[in-house]
């Protein structure tokens, strides 16, 4: 599926994907051996609020705290926690889908002997990550794409799940934007997290499709999920 950015009022973006890369079994740093993101530093600054929407029992940020930079406030409500119930098109079954987002979709990680002013810095204490204005316009297309993940392109990435989506630009470039989710199940609820979204330099080549019913049908029975093949 395409999504048209004018339609949701975004600048042009430059594909330049930071610390995030489309193998991380390849590179050091932000994507680590399996697929996961490792946390790349601590700071002592002010907490990010983690108001509650739903009581899970992990520490997955529900809210994140708007940020200001040069005068400017961006406000992070479209990344509030949320859910959303699938039909499975053939099963009689439906899907409840928690969802949660980490600050990597909206932040890159800091490079190497880059001089940075505080104010850039996005105060999770966790994870010192610098704002990214390219992928906070782009994260504003998270909720439609969660929305419709059985349409989307998904594909194994060690033992996290990747979700590609065409964007089509108001000067008729294309960018590719990867989503990078984990599924599990905890306490009956059956849980997303999206882990870190940002634009490809160039399309993805050929991958493995992971079917998303596969993955809801196996989370809500308990099975194993799908494993990329070796």
């Amino acid at each position: 599926m395409s999504f048209d950015v004018t339609s949701r009022n975004l600048f042009e973006v430059e594909a330049v994907p930071g610390n995030d890369v489309l193998n991380p079994r390849l590179f050091l740093g932000e994507g680590s051996l399996d697929g996961a993101f490792v946390i790349s530093g601590v700071r002592k600054t002010s907490v990010v609020a983690n108001q509650k929407i739903f009581n899970f029992p992990d520490n997955k940020v529900q809210q994140w705290k708007s940020f200001n930079i040069d005068g400017t406030k961006y406000d992070f409500s479209h990344l509030n926690a949320c859910k959303h119930a699938f039909q499975h098109p053939k099963r009689n079954e439906s899907y409840t889908l928690f969802f949660t987002f980490s600050h990597h979709v909206f932040t890159r990680g800091i490079k190497e002997q880059e001089n940075l002013e505080s104010t850039q810095i996005y105060p999770y204490p966790l994870d010192k990550r610098v704002f990214d204005i390219d992928r906070f316009k782009l994260s504003k297309y998270l909720p439609q794409i969660i929305e419709t993940l059985p349409e989307q392109f998904c594909y194994h990435g060690g033992y996290s799940r990747y979700c590609s989506c065409k964007i089509d630009q108001n000067n008729d470039s294309e960018i590719y934007y990867q989503v990078v989710y984990r599924a599990w199940k905890e306490r009956g609820k059956m849980r997303f997290h999206i882990e870190s979204a940002y634009p490809l330099q160039e399309s993805l080549g050929k991958v493995k499709k992971v079917n998303f019913w596969v993955i809801c049908h196996n989370l809500l029975h308990g099975k194993k999920l799908p494993k990329p093949a070796k």
